[in-house]
């Protein structure tokens, strides 16, 4: 079953649909459908941007349909008690054990909250969730086969019904959004009373300003400010009521920015949080890339402007998406296939991000670019670690089957709040990713870049606060390598706290070119290949400055010494015979380097290397 054939069955059948979240907010702007249907087009464009949304009908006029919407077994006790015998109606099941009933557009009965207990009314201004969408608890269902799409004939609200509901709202039928805090104060009572002159201003700020707390999206508190406003006496203008959802928003930020920074901490404990160690289940550890990128974790991906970091995290995003094998590292890591969120800030990813996916075989249609979000005021902005991670949360469930989310790089989505060099300030941020990483049970991959005192270790190499590794379980950085500095780097393990092989990995980067298929224009970019696995000390790889000279010499007179012996040297034997004399490898790599020595392959396919001198010394 596929959500957009569903949604286009409803569409079909002349229903004003909308797409929503598992969260049942909505995914667009819906204040046109309210009055205008989506057309094929719109909703066919809406399912294949958001292949999993569930479908939100609009109710009231548009679509002739007020639902009473039961969210307990005292509720649904209520509405059965006043239904005839026999008495055939679209009734759907929610996930919390709650029901949909569905009627005739009913124009003197508004939308409203606590009709009842745990009973509302959806009609003008509101909307519901229904089959076979899916939420946060479970799936709706139809009940019967009452499936709205083949009962569109709806029965009206049986009088005794109408009047019990009439009696709850004490007769006032002033409008309040379904779904929405009541714009009444807290001390009314919960009865509706009319929003009257002199009171407006005051009102419709405090219900935007609740709503906002409630986590309600900037749309959708706009739609319902501006329903309400329509049923205030008099009314209040369009643009009256904007300026109070702009003042409530701004006024929300600024306390959510308090709340985060000053006063975090303010707030009375009531008790710890832990458990007995026996009473925890142990877990393996779920790998991505077995040995390398974990899952339900963050993994810094670090190094120097320029060397590949991003080309790494490129080819990462595309074996995911085209669920391709991974190259072993200490074990075969099993194949992941996926979907995978990718943030940057790096800007035209039609020029360098999308080619570089594209060579990398990835599937495009798995890969969502974030690039920013939009402010209130229209205007864009980078992503804000701080601000925006829910909302990057959200779009990870609704995209569906996220198994990789990259953040590249992690600098341009600090607020300017946040101190880099700061620690305490730094690791909240970072814990937010991590914590990220394990709520949605993916690999979150983090790429940063190094300080530039290249006497640090390589587990304080990262720039900033040392936070910003500590935070990670793992930390990998990408280094030139010395046999090839221009073309060949090795991604070599700065930091881990769960695996126990420290050996690095070797690639190679190489230019490509292809031809667009829309534009038949000739796109030239890059991509990398895995050559496999170097056994030298990491921290040598990654501070060269440390290198002992007494290694490097004794590995020139090595060198010397087997040349005058033979001409070639495989370089198999010559490491290990290198080893038991105590030489590293990085040493000999530098001796080879000095003694001007190349290398070369047996055969064109998978021979042996050997290292060779053109002339004698």
């Amino acid at each position: 079953m596929r959500m957009i054939d569903e949604a286009l069955k409803y569409q079909e059948e002349c229903f004003s649909i909308i797409p929503v979240g598992r969260d049942k907010r909505p995914l667009v702007e819906w204040a046109e459908f309210q009055t205008q249907k989506p057309s094929r087009d719109e909703v066919q464009a809406w399912w294949e941007r958001f292949p999993t949304a569930g479908i939100g009908m609009i109710t009231g006029k548009i679509n002739n349909l007020t639902v009473l919407d039961c969210d307990s077994e005292e509720a649904i006790k209520t509405v059965e008690g006043f239904l005839p015998e026999s008495f055939e109606i679209s009734i759907a099941n929610t996930p919390r054990n709650g029901r949909h009933y569905f009627f005739n557009y009913t124009p003197e009965l508004h939308s409203r909250n606590g009709a009842g207990a745990n009973l509302d009314v959806k009609s003008d201004g509101g909307y519901v969730v229904v089959p076979p969408s899916r939420g946060m608890k479970g799936s709706y269902a139809w009940k019967d086969n009452s499936d709205i799409r083949t009962n569109t004939v709806l029965p009206p609200i049986p009088p005794a019904l109408l009047q019990h509901l009439k009696d709850r709202t004490n007769g006032s039928g002033n409008p309040v959004v379904s779904g929405t805090p009541s714009p009444l104060d807290e001390n009314s009572g919960g009865t509706q009373a009319p929003i009257i002159e002199g009171t407006r201003d005051d009102r419709l700020f405090h219900m935007a300003l609740k709503l906002f707390k409630s986590r309600e999206p900037y749309e959708s508190v706009k739609q319902y400010v501006l329903t309400a406003a329509r049923g205030c006496s008099p009314p209040f203008s369009k643009r009256e009521s904007l300026a109070k959802v702009d003042s409530a928003y701004k006024r929300f930020q600024e306390r959510q920015t308090r709340n985060g920074h000053s006063q975090q901490g303010a707030e009375e404990v009531e008790r710890l949080a832990g458990r007995e160690a026996a009473s925890i289940q142990e877990r393996p550890i779920p790998w991505l890339w077995r040995g390398v990128f974990p899952t339900h974790m963050a993994t810094a991906l670090t190094g120097d402007q320029g060397l590949g970091k991003t080309l790494v995290a490129v080819d990462l995003a595309a074996r995911i998406s085209h669920g391709s094998e991974f190259p072993v590292y200490d074990r075969p890591s099993p194949t992941v296939q996926g979907k995978v969120l990718y943030v940057t800030s790096e800007g035209v990813p039609e020029m360098i991000l999308v080619p570089r996916l594209r060579v990398a075989g990835a599937d495009l249609g798995k890969i969502k670019i974030i690039e920013g979000t939009y402010l209130k005021s229209g205007e864009f902005s980078i992503l804000n670690v701080i601000r925006d991670l829910p909302r990057l949360e959200q779009e990870a469930r609704d995209f569906g089957d996220v198994k990789l989310l990259v953040v590249d790089p992690v600098a341009s989505v600090l607020p300017e709040s946040i101190n880099p060099n700061q620690q305490n300030q730094v690791r909240r941020a970072m814990d937010r990713m991590s914590n990220l990483a394990y709520s949605l049970g993916i690999a979150v991959v983090i790429v940063m870049h190094w300080a530039k005192d290249r006497t640090l270790r390589g587990a304080n190499r990262t720039a900033g606060s040392v936070q910003f590794g500590a935070a990670m379980k793992m930390s990998w950085g990408v280094v030139p390598s010395e046999d090839d500095p221009r073309n060949v780097r090795l991604l070599v393990p700065q930091k881990s706290n769960i695996s126990g092989n420290h050996k690095s990995l070797r690639f190679s980067i190489h230019g490509v070119e292809y031809s667009s298929i829309r534009t038949r224009e000739t796109i030239e970019t890059s991509k990398i290949e895995y050559e496999g696995l170097v056994d030298d000390e990491p921290e040598m790889l990654m501070n060269p400055l440390q290198e002992n000279e007494n290694h490097v010499a004794r590995a020139c007179g090595f060198l010397r010494k087997k040349f005058r012996d033979q001409a070639r040297l495989f370089a198999g034997p010559l490491f290990e015979e290198a080893e038991r004399e105590g030489i590293p490898r990085w040493a000999l790599y530098k001796a080879k380097k000095r003694l001007g020595v190349e290398d070369d392959k047996e055969g064109r396919f998978q021979g042996r290397t050997f290292w060779f001198k053109r002339s004698n010394e």
